[in-house]
């Protein structure tokens, strides 16, 4: 193929940056339908007393070695039309009780993305 023809190079752009443009309109429209409202319903989610402890890995600062600290998350259970989610919040979002109750706002298109309020 001749690349001095300006249609043959013009060619040749569109085919190899076009999955690109495509890929990144598509990003950009799932992005938007999340960030809208109406696309997130709320409900609660209840504590239901269970605990996880763990200690994330540390990759340390600088070669010096940092003592990890140890965290603890908390279950929460939830439904959404009649199916049951088991997650896991961290302590500042359980408001440090592991029992009770906590408002979420979960994503309708997949009920498993949830965020606490």
């Amino acid at each position: 193929m001749d690349m001095s023809n300006p249609i043959n190079l013009i060619i040749v752009l569109v085919v190899a940056f076009s999955p690109l443009v495509i890929y990144a309109l598509l990003c950009i429209r799932k992005n938007k339908s999340e960030k809208d409202d109406d696309a997130w319903e709320t409900t609660t989610a209840r504590l239901t007393g269970d605990e996880e402890a763990f200690t994330p890995e540390d990759k340390g600062t600088h070669g010096f070695y940092k003592a990890p600290d140890q965290k603890t998350e908390y279950q929460i259970v939830y439904t959404v039309d009649g199916v049951e989610y088991t997650k896991y919040i961290n302590e500042t979002e359980a408001a440090g009780s592991k029992n009770g109750t906590v408002r979420i706002k979960y994503y309708k298109k997949r009920p498993q993305r949830f965020k606490v309020m």
